[in-house]
C-alpha cells in the first residue's frame, strides 16, 4: 500500500508529507467508491437501471447508474493510487468531476436527470470528495528546482 516515486517522473521534489497525503487520498477515496458502487448495486439487485426511483444505500439514495460510475471511478482508482504523479492526477479527476457533479445534484434535484442523486448528504459527500481532491491536487503539485542564474 506504497505510493511510488517514479525515477524521472517530470516533476521536481515534493515534501513527504504532501506525497503521502494524495496516495492516502487516491487509497481511501477509491476504496469507498468501490465500497459504495459494490453495495450499491447489491442493494438495487443489478435491475432498475432506467428507474426514475432511487435506490436506497445506508442513509443515501442514488440511481443504479450512480453506483456504476462509482464502482468504475473506484477501480480505476485502484490502479492509479500506485503511484505519486497517477495518484495526483487521480485527485485531480476526482475533483475536477466530483465538485461540479456534487453541485449538479443540488440543482437537478428533482428533474428528469435520474442519474444524479437526490439526496442532499449524498451531495454534500460528493462536493466534498471533489474539493479535498483538488486540494491534495494543487498541495502535491511538484516544485521546479530553482536553476542557477547565468545558465
Amino acid at each position: 500500500g506504497r505510493v511510488v516515486d517514479p525515477p524521472g517522473d517530470g516533476g521536481g521534489p515534493v515534501s513527504p508529507l504532501a506525497a503521502r497525503a494524495v496516495g492516502g487520498y487516491a487509497r481511501t477515496a477509491s476504496g469507498l467508491l468501490v465500497f459504495f458502487g459494490t453495495l450499491g448495486l447489491v442493494r438495487a439487485h443489478f435491475d432498475g437501471f432506467t428507474s426514475s426511483e432511487g435506490v436506497a444505500l445506508l442513509t443515501f439514495t442514488a440511481n443504479p447508474f450512480t453506483y456504476v460510475i462509482c464502482l468504475a471511478a473506484g477501480l480505476i482508482g485502484i490502479a492509479m493510487a500506485t503511484r505519486r504523479d497517477s495518484a495526483r492526477r487521480y485527485a485531480m479527476l476526482v475533483g475536477a468531476i466530483g465538485s461540479p457533479w456534487g453541485l449538479l445534484e443540488f440543482v437537478l434535484r428533482d428533474s428528469s436527470a435520474d442519474i444524479f442523486g437526490r439526496d442532499t448528504g449524498l451531495a454534500l459527500v460528493t462536493v466534498g470528495l471533489g474539493i479535498l481532491g483538488l486540494a491534495v491536487s494543487a498541495w502535491s503539485r511538484p516544485t521546479q528546482q530553482a536553476t542557477p542564474a547565468g545558465v
